[in-house]
């Protein structure tokens, strides 16, 4: 519409200005565009009708309390009918890419518990570390592994109500980048099975009561 308002939001000021120069290159200056590191700014630019958090933005806030404070904000910003659509990595789909990630998949494994071997082959939510080399500096970069059970669980402490729980994709992400070909093999995959064989899940949700 030619009256809507865009905000787009992070928290590196380096990725705003990034953004900037592309909106710039791309000639939207001229609509209602706001691109911030500002928290408030945000807010006080709301009610919104959508919110929009792909890439599994959400994955990469560590603990289980700090996400559902930063989905209860995005809930206290949506309008009345206003939704929100995210993507997560899923755990059941990437767990054996991940098993050594957070150490425990390491070490002498007869001298696991059964506990720790049952979660070996039974893949529930979990967070794994990467390293990413920035400014020639390795850094970890926490990256949490969402079970359909826990983002259902965390999207209702918040307050927000689960409308669908879909695969963003079956095929890796990675691959569908390098063989963009595939996309209409992975759409039809995503409709013909089941959100549990998502390599991602995508959930849309609204404001609860």
């Amino acid at each position: 519409a030619t009256n809507a308002f865009v905000c787009a939001y992070d928290i590196s000021a380096d990725a705003c200005k990034a953004l900037e120069l592309q909106a710039a290159t791309a000639d939207v200056g001229s609509q209602r565009l706001l691109i911030t590191a500002d928290l408030g700014a945000v807010q006080a630019g709301g009610p919104y009708d959508l919110v929009v958090a792909l890439f599994g933005v959400l994955s990469h806030i560590e603990g289980k309390e700090n996400r559902i404070d930063i989905l209860s904000s995005i809930r206290s910003v949506l309008s009345r009918e206003g939704l929100l659509l995210l993507t997560v990595p899923h755990a059941l789909r990437r767990f054996p890419l991940h098993a050594s990630s957070d150490g425990r998949g390491s070490g002498n494994s007869s001298a696991s518990s059964p506990r720790t071997q049952a979660r070996r082959y039974f893949p529930s939510a979990r967070p794994v570390i990467y390293r990413h080399h920035v400014e020639n500096e390795a850094r970890p970069f926490p990256y949490y592994l969402f079970s359909r059970r826990e983002l259902i669980s965390e999207l209702s402490a918040a307050g927000l109500a689960l409308v669908v729980l879909e695969s963003d994709s079956i095929l890796p992400e990675r691959r569908l980048v390098r063989r963009p070909t595939l996309a209409p093999i992975d759409d039809f995959l995503c409709r013909l099975l089941p959100s549990w064989a998502g390599y991602g899940l995508r959930a849309i949700c609204r404001a609860g009561p």
